[in-house]
Order: structure tokens, then C-alpha cells, then sequence
């Protein structure tokens, strides 16, 4: 996953007017398409707050269930078997074919793997990043690339 200024969704007025955003339209319109090509339903879905920084939606299958989340200011999507508000917890996986039909259907949109998210963050990782993010990582502590990009840090 490309690190990027923002990536926490925080910012400096001195370095930046405002964020991009990746707009909940956007992000609905992929999960229906992508539910439906996949034989999948749509259990709920739900807009960036702050906190958290990103979208979510709940998909459902007849043996499965995967949430898909969406980050709240770039085109980044990434999946997760376990998703609790409450305490605040991502488990990252990896679905090949939901991911292979987004980039088909959504060649901007870029795919996070497990992989990426669970590794932990290094100082190359963070010389990526902007001031305003910096701080926030070390305000939060985030031990991962996931932890640091999908967050509930207000």
C-alpha cells in the first residue's frame, strides 16, 4: 500500500488546504457492484465518521461473512474477517477474487493486502508521511501499516 501525506487523515492548514476525499457514493456504488458480480449481499454499510477514518460495509454470503473497507480520503480498499467498533479491532484479509473483480471494475482503486497492512511500520514508512501524521503516530502508536492507515484516532 502507498503511503502518502494524509494517510492518517489529519492534516496541517500550512501544509495543505484539505484532504482529498473518497467520496461514500463512490465507495457504495463499488460494493453493490462488486456484491452483486460476486453473489454476495449487501448486510449494512456505513460512512466515515470521525472516528473512524473509514467506510465500512458488511457483505454476506450464504457461508461467509467479509467486511470491506473503503479509507475516507483516497481510493484505498482493504478487507477484514473481523470489524468491532467497539474495541476497535481490524482483522485484515485477503479475498483474491473480490479483489481481482475491483481492479477490473475500479482500476483506480487500490487493493491493501494482509500482508501490507499487518507489517509494522518502518522509519522509511514514516519519512513518507506528513508532519501532521507524524504527530499522530506518535500521539497513537500504532504498531502497523494497517493500524496507522484505517484508524479511530480523533
Amino acid at each position: 500500500m502507498k503511503l502518502r501525506p494524509g494517510i492518517t487523515s489529519f492534516f496541517e492548514s500550512r501544509e495543505c488546504d484539505s484532504l482529498p476525499q473518497y467520496p461514500m457514493a463512490e465507495f457504495k456504488q463499488l460494493v453493490h457492484a462488486v456484491a452483486i458480480s460476486q453473489d454476495w449481499n449487501v448486510a449494512s454499510i456505513a460512512e466515515a465518521e470521525i472516528p473512524p477514518n473509514f467506510h465500512v460495509a458488511e457483505l454476506q454470503s450464504s457461508n461467509a461473512r467479509l467486511f470491506v473497507l473503503g479509507h475516507s480520503n483516497f481510493p484505498i480498499v482493504v478487507f477484514a474477517e473481523r470489524f468491532d467498533d467497539a474495541d476497535q479491532c481490524l482483522q485484515f484479509v485477503d479475498n483474491p477474487n473480490i479483489a481481482g473483480e475491483i481492479s477490473q471494475m475500479y482500476p483506480d482503486v487500490e487493493i491493501a493486502s494482509a500482508t501490507e497492512l499487518n507489517r509494522p511500520i518502518t522509519d522509511d514508512d514514516l519519512a513518507q508521511l506528513a508532519q501532521a501524521d507524524r504527530q499522530q503516530v506518535n500521539y497513537w502508536k500504532p504498531r502497523t501499516i494497517g493500524q496507522l492507515a484505517f484508524n479511530w484516532w480523533d
